[in-house]
């Protein structure tokens, strides 16, 4: 039969061991979510919102970056075309800012996500073009509640005709088209006035 005395005891030196260990150690293990920042690193991003009762929200600020080539007086654009299940819709590269994320570096960073290709900030045409539309109502889950418009920077970017590595969770093809092409193709009206801009700064 155990005592409770000689419990008492035990757990006292079980304690005292613990606390010897903690201040060797310098300190009790800390976890990511609760050592003052969620460690995006320790995470995968699909778990950040979740974690503690912490929200995250897609940012109503975006980037577009019309991407061209040109070769033997030829002009071409590329354009890519949104999974069935997201649209089925063509369009140019898009995507929203992450968080302290300037819209340069957004350009940059989706380029390569969805075409494969590496740019380097230099080589971004500044098409000096905002646009600011309403987010579609399927999509507004992902935002703040109350945001319902979008603000987009526009980007250009020239690079040699090459094959194009697509991310499959986003598209499933990919085409080279001439101006007139892209702009029968695309399907939102700030896809085609980015690409109407972009042709008149090339004149």
């Amino acid at each position: 039969m155990i005592s409770s005395a000689g419990f008492g005891s035990r757990w006292s030196v079980t304690l005292q061991a613990w606390l010897a260990l903690i201040i060797t150690l310098g300190g009790p293990p800390r976890h990511p979510v609760f050592d003052g920042q969620v460690s995006q690193k320790s995470l995968p991003s699909e778990s950040l919102g979740h974690c503690a009762g912490i929200v995250t929200h897609k940012q109503p600020r975006s980037v577009q970056v019309v991407i061209f080539s040109e070769s033997n007086r030829e002009r071409e654009f590329l354009l890519l075309k949104r999974l069935e299940s997201h649209g089925g819709f063509w369009q140019t590269v898009t995507g929203s800012l992450e968080e302290a994320e300037s819209h340069a570096e957004a350009a940059i960073r989706e380029v390569k996500e969805e075409t494969g290709f590496l740019a380097a900030a230099e080589q971004l045409i500044d098409l000096q073009l905002v646009n600011i539309f309403e987010i579609a109502p399927q999509w507004r889950a992902k935002y703040a509640p109350g945001v319902t418009h979008n603000e987009e920077v526009c980007f250009a970017l020239r690079i040699d005709k090459q094959e194009i590595r697509i991310d499959p969770k986003e598209h499933d093809s990919w085409i080279w088209a001439d101006s007139s092409r892209a702009h029968e193709l695309l399907f939102w009206e700030s896809s085609k006035r980015a690409l109407a801009t972009l042709l008149r700064k090339l004149e």
